[in-house]
């Protein structure tokens, strides 16, 4: 038989054993984590995609990277966050949203980061959605003209001038047909949310609105989430979930079909981005 004088420890030293066992746990799951690349995998998010270059935003930073694969470039280097880059449709330019003064503004740069130049001088909040395809002029949203929390659509050129804004009442993110006479577009935008499987009041649908006759009409009718248009040649793409998660959908203007391209089961395809006729 075992004393309990022989199994008794001091209160001290039982504190002792104590941190000895969590310091090592924390190691074993420090090791764990550094195993599997836990620490590797750093947050690139809001891609955008130019023929053979993508650009994402890490660390509040706008990066490049080969879109084949290979060492991503820092483009900023500002203390302010940088986010939502769009490639101008000739590749030669970046549009992208800059908090460099309190305020989030539409700035404009480079290919390579360089000559970076302010757009736009609103209190209100300007968020980068992408070009139009014809006129050289950065689409983006801002609740600057609205008297609640919805947003419009705008356009700009590139020194800050001819400002216009989208005829649609209500508008948070678009993309236009190639020449330019109609956009799909989101009335209220959610990626920000975290919201799995919604089907409430917010719910996104797609529309087309035609700016030549001012005709509008729902193409997704969708109780769910459909999201983030993405015109390319006859068809816009889109992000909808459902299947119960994000995937990327097509919907061809000449038919009215939709069509389910890709099959994650899993993580969700959150903020695809095109260029051309890719999707990153």
């Amino acid at each position: 038989m075992i004393k309990s004088s022989q199994i008794s420890i001091s209160l001290s030293n039982s504190k002792m054993l104590v941190i000895s066992l969590l310091l090592t746990f924390l190691l074993t799951l420090s090791n764990f984590g550094t195993s599997f690349g836990i620490e590797k995998r750093p947050l690139m998010r809001f891609p955008d995609i130019h023929e053979s270059t993508v650009v994402f935003v890490y660390g509040e930073d706008i990066w490049s990277v080969p879109a084949e694969s290979g060492i991503a470039t820092r483009l900023t280097i500002h203390d302010g966050a940088e986010r939502f880059p769009k490639f101008s449709p000739d590749g030669k330019l970046i549009a992208f949203t800059g908090e460099y003064d309190g305020n989030a503004d539409v700035y404009v740069m480079n290919l390579h980061g360089g000559n970076i130049t302010r757009v736009t001088y609103h209190p209100g909040y300007d968020e980068v959605v992408g070009w139009h395809p014809v006129k050289n002029k950065i689409l983006f949203r801002s609740n600057r003209h609205s008297y609640s929390r919805f947003e419009h659509l705008y356009l700009i050129s590139l020194d800050g001038t001819d400002l216009e804004e989208l005829i649609m009442y209500e508008a948070a993110a678009g993309s236009f047909s190639p020449d330019g006479n109609q956009i799909a577009f989101n009335k209220v935008r959610r990626e920000h949310r975290t919201w799995k499987r919604y089907k409430g009041g917010l719910a996104q649908e797609i529309y087309i609105y035609d700016l030549k006759t001012n005709q509008e009409r729902n193409i997704s009718n969708f109780e769910g989430t459909d999201r983030i248009p993405m015109w390319i040649g006859d068809k816009i793409y889109f992000s909808s979930d459902r299947d119960r998660v994000l995937n990327i959908y097509a919907y061809d203007t000449e038919t009215g079909d939709i069509e389910q391209l890709t099959q994650h089961k899993e993580y969700d395809v959150r903020r695809p981005s095109k260029g051309g006729n890719k999707i990153v």
